[in-house]
């Protein structure tokens, strides 16, 4: 399938890879919690990150945030 960019947008590829997904509320709080809970479960070795890819998406009003960290 070809898709062209409409002019008023920008194309992001987000690289293929393993990823650990998290949720957080909409809310900022709950987003940087969740981002140091990221963090902290670095450091137990449990996964390890590739930093090639961590992106996060914004659903609807009604949908949670979800954080993608790229991993080995």
């Amino acid at each position: 399938m070809d898709f062209q960019t409409p002019d008023d947008l920008e194309e992001l590829v987000i690289p293929a890879a393993r990823y650990a997904v998290f949720q957080a509320s909409k809310e900022p709080a709950s987003v940087i919690g969740v981002w140091q809970t990221i963090w902290q479960w670095a450091v137990t070795g449990q996964a390890e990150r590739t930093y090639t890819g961590d992106f996060e998406v914004y659903g609807g009003p009604d949908e949670p945030v979800l954080i993608y960290i790229a991993i080995k």
